[in-house]
């Protein structure tokens, strides 16, 4: 599990985030929610490793984050964020494989083939992974982007236990259309059915729903609510998240619509 506890990051006078507690559970698609500037894309980063708190500490099955080697942090969870930027004329293949470069020299580099094919075939990439990467449209970027996420933490079925993996995702639906949309979670929801634990920043509340086993409910850099989804993602919670009124109606099939 990852966990942060007191979490608060300053920007001078400002507090991007304010006593965050937040967990990332193994086997659970956990959904961020928030209005923008609610410090979601910071407290990713904070999650990552890739940013140190100024107050509070997060830790990875009970061992200080910080404390972690990169490398081995890197063999076990991944990051998809918001816009990534690449100069350099890749193919979509040789982006995916930029995920396996934290394997390079062990064991698991054996499995590199396979790993970025598996990739590209969950993602649906495979019809344009000799192209480069620049001429492709944002959508077909950010599932290239989603794959070598993925190749990053792929293991062989079977293969001994290495400890749990981590797949953050700072709105990975936000340049899709509404099929893609649901082919990425789809796949976040698969691996998390594998014990990958998912963390995935949502502005879309219906398909948070329609996916997500928790929810962390952030709002000026502080956590209104946070537990299991049923709980959270109620017209008052949300009403107060988004400072909006929200309904909630339930489809005959008795999935929720969620309705601003």
């Amino acid at each position: 599990m990852i966990r942060a506890r007191g979490i608060t990051i300053l920007a001078g006078r400002k507090r991007l985030l304010s006593g965050v507690d937040a967990t990332i559970p193994p086997g659970r698609v956990t959904a961020l929610i928030g209005p923008n500037g609610a410090g979601k894309s910071t407290l990713i980063s904070v999650l990552a490793g890739e940013r140190r708190p100024d107050e509070g500490e997060v830790s990875l099955e009970a061992a200080p984050l910080a404390h972690a080697p990169q490398r081995e942090l890197a063999q076990r969870r991944a990051v998809l964020l918001q816009n990534t930027v690449l100069d350099f004329a890749f193919t979509a293949e040789e982006v995916v494989e930029l995920g396996r470069l934290p394997h390079s020299g062990t064991m698991r580099q054996l499995d590199d083939e396979t790993a970025v094919a598996a990739a590209c075939r969950l993602t649906g990439i495979d019809e344009f992974r000799n192209r480069s990467y620049q001429t492709l449209s944002g959508g077909e970027k950010q599932r290239v982007q989603f794959a070598r996420a993925i190749a990053q933490i792929w293991r062989r079925p079977g293969e001994a236990d290495a400890g749990p993996r981590y797949l953050l995702l700072d709105e990975p639906t936000s340049a899709l259309d509404l099929r893609h949309q649901r082919a990425v979670l789809d796949v976040a929801r698969r691996l998390a059915d594998e014990g990958v634990g998912v963390l995935a920043a949502i502005h879309d509340l219906n398909l948070a729903s329609a996916y997500a086993d928790d929810v962390i409910l952030l709002r000026d850099g502080s956590v209104l609510a946070s537990g299991p989804a049923e709980e959270i993602l109620t017209g008052d919670k949300l009403g107060a998240c988004f400072d909006v009124k929200i309904e909630i109606l339930t489809r005959e099939n008795g999935a929720r619509a969620i309705l601003a």
